[in-house]
């Protein structure tokens, strides 16, 4: 019995001792920063609907929480020209009467609304533009903003967050 556990002993004695920790490797490339948990989306506003001061749509974005509503970077962009230009709310249009375009927010729900600077309500933002109007969200986690990043420049926040059109 005695012979058995001394040559046990041995064997894992063996083991433990034969076993050597290889080199390390060379450290791999740092990766490009993700934007998995940012909320990017684009809506085409085909409708406006009139109300008594103001034409406004309700988009729905479920990244807008309780937890996160007063406390995530949240910017919303208007392109006339199918993305190719993206400008930031809030805006003025310069007309011979002014538009006011600007946007509230609420858990889960962004509204922008274009106000008329004059009498009544003006023309829709479509019917101004002559186009439907897109409108682009982007929600940003608080612990993913960046300092320095132009928010109101979509280029920009697109490099910066490596945003997907």
């Amino acid at each position: 019995m005695k012979t058995k556990i001394l040559i046990a002993f041995a064997i894992n004695l063996l083991l433990l001792t034969a076993c050597k920790k290889g080199d390390t490797g060379p450290s791999g490339k740092d990766g490009k920063d993700g934007a998995a948990n940012i909320n990017s989306t684009t809506y085409n506003v085909s409708s406006w609907i009139s109300g008594s001061s103001a034409w406004y749509v309700n988009l729905s974005v479920p990244a807008l929480t309780s937890s996160n509503l007063n406390s995530a970077g949240v910017q919303v962009f208007f392109s006339t020209n199918s993305g190719t230009n993206w400008w930031a709310l809030p805006y003025t249009e310069v007309a011979s009467t002014n538009y006011f375009f600007n946007y509230t927010t609420s858990v889960g729900n962004v509204q922008p609304q274009w106000v008329y600077n004059g009498v009544g309500l003006g023309s829709s933002p479509n019917t101004f533009y002559s186009t439907t109007v897109q409108l682009k969200v982007v929600v940003i986690p608080p612990a993913m903003i960046k300092p320095g990043v132009d928010n109101t420049n979509y280029e920009e926040m697109k490099a910066a967050y490596n945003l997907k059109d």
